[in-house]
């Protein structure tokens, strides 16, 4: 168990090392998301009683549903889908690169690919935690600077820079909490994980070409099915009539996670590394 835990101490750091360049560019892309949003807002109100929940919505709204029709063309959500492929890129390397280095040393003293393969797996989710952790913390400084209040609730002003539909209630009664602080995270982490898991079968751009294929589809379809859509704020049920329910996508995602690591310990124990087919515990 000490090995484990030093082992996945040292994917954490490697990863995140590995991984700095990526954060350099995510911090700018969130610092240049929060001069857009209070830009776009101070044609609507004071800034000072913008709130926070009303940029973590901007930034986490994704787009309403799409329904093909000859007179309406498909927004594609550039900021939404955008934060996502950062993210996904930024622990797309580091995987494949330690299976081929150092990563086969530790599998030779350690004994066990499985071990291996679930320090991949923590190492993955923290270096997606920590590029959230970058976005609410630019987010809620951003917040301090402009003086905005400090809370979760909405303006009815985002309505003018978020396109939403037809909404069920008014956003100053929307709870959203699970939306913007859980459930974009969740999917995140879900994501990296199954996008790792693809790389043991395929190669990381083709793995990654595939989770930027997901999210677009995810977009263009308003499916429970499509994992993007929980991370839509505007594409929750309670916000809109036919809209995916957090509870339902948290479960799919935890699902899913579990799938992709059974599935990697799968493929590892079989995959030939040291130029043969070795079958480790």
């Amino acid at each position: 168990m000490m090995k484990f835990f030093r082992i996945v101490r040292e994917d954490i750091v490697r990863s995140m090392y590995v991984s700095l360049p990526c954060m350099v560019v995510l911090e700018t892309f969130y610092i240049l998301v929060s001069v857009s949003f209070f830009s776009e807002m101070m044609n609507w109100m004071d800034l000072s009683e913008a709130t926070l929940g009303d940029q973590l919505v901007y930034i986490f709204s994704g787009m309403k549903e799409y329904i093909p029709s000859p007179n309406v063309g498909f927004h594609f959500p550039a900021l939404w889908v955008l934060l996502y492929a950062l993210i996904l890129f930024s622990s797309l390397r580091y995987m494949t690169e330690d299976l081929l280095g150092f990563g086969q040393k530790n599998m030779v003293c350690l004994k066990s690919r499985i071990i291996w393969w679930l320090s991949k797996c923590v190492g993955n989710i923290c270096t997606s935690l920590f590029s959230f952790s970058l976005c609410f913390i630019t987010t809620i400084v951003s917040v301090l600077i402009c003086r905005s209040r400090m809370e979760l609730t909405v303006s009815a002003q985002i309505l003018m820079i978020v396109d939403v539909g037809d909404c069920l209630i008014q956003p100053e009664q929307w709870k959203i909490m699970v939306e913007v602080c859980f459930m974009p995270i969740l999917v995140g982490a879900t994501l990296c994980i199954l996008q790792m898991m693809l790389s043991l079968v395929l190669n990381t751009v083709l793995s990654y070409i595939l989770m930027i294929i997901l999210l677009i589809g995810s977009a263009y379809y308003q499916s429970p099915y499509m994992i993007g859509n929980y991370a839509m704020v505007i594409r929750s049920r309670q916000i809109i009539a036919n809209g995916v329910e957090p509870i339902t996508g948290a479960l799919f995602c935890c699902g899913l996670i579990a799938l992709s690591v059974v599935a990697g310990i799968m493929i590892i124990r079989k995959k030939n590394i040291l130029g043969e087919e070795i079958h480790t515990s």
